[in-house]
């Protein structure tokens, strides 16, 4: 199985729920850009912290070329220390 080309890793607390609610916004957008690239993606919701690296490391080692970070400070420092490829 191929890896997605963008996986977004979601901090689904971040901003006092506020991601929550950004997340509906940002499936629409991106089902909306699929209908008219070949862009695959994959969002995966964090449930604890740290979770966010072991994520955007598992995402790195199967290849996926983008892992974007959705969420607060924290969970974009968490993206960038487990991708391996960002020092």
């Amino acid at each position: 199985m191929m890896p997605p080309d963008m996986v977004i890793i979601l901090n689904p607390i971040a901003g006092r729920y506020r991601a929550m609610h950004h997340k509906e916004i940002l499936e629409q957008l991106l089902h909306q850009a699929s209908r008219y690239t070949a862009m695959t993606w994959r969002m995966v919701q964090t449930t604890s912290a740290g979770q966010a690296t072991a994520l955007a490391r598992q995402a790195a080692e199967q290849g996926t070329p983008l892992v974007v970070a959705a969420g607060g400070d924290g969970t974009c420092g968490e993206v960038v220390n487990g991708d391996p490829g960002h020092a």
